[in-house]
């Protein structure tokens, strides 16, 4: 995506190589080179969320100290790859 800036302040927003906060980023490094349309955008939203509702109490503990996904901004994804559809 051609972003240069790796963390930085602009205004209240907390940026992550230029995406809306650490989650969002996360997201999209890890699942952004599969994605070819919304359907897939959408079809990883669930999967992880269906990951984090199956996991056992320490897998969940685990799982939230590295991402929590309702700080991920599906929409924003979506809009970088120009699928224009809202997240679920």
């Amino acid at each position: 995506m051609g972003i240069t800036h790796p963390n930085r302040v602009i205004g209240r927003i907390y940026m992550t190589n230029g995406w809306t906060n650490r989650e969002t980023w996360l997201v999209n490094v890890h699942f952004g080179d599969y994605w070819e349309n919304a359907g897939d955008v959408n079809g990883t939203k669930e999967y992880l969320e269906t990951a984090w509702e199956n996991a056992e109490v320490e897998g969940k503990r685990f799982f939230d100290d590295y991402i929590s996904l309702k700080l991920v901004n599906w929409d924003e994804l979506l809009e970088a790859y120009n699928f224009h559809e809202e997240a679920p």
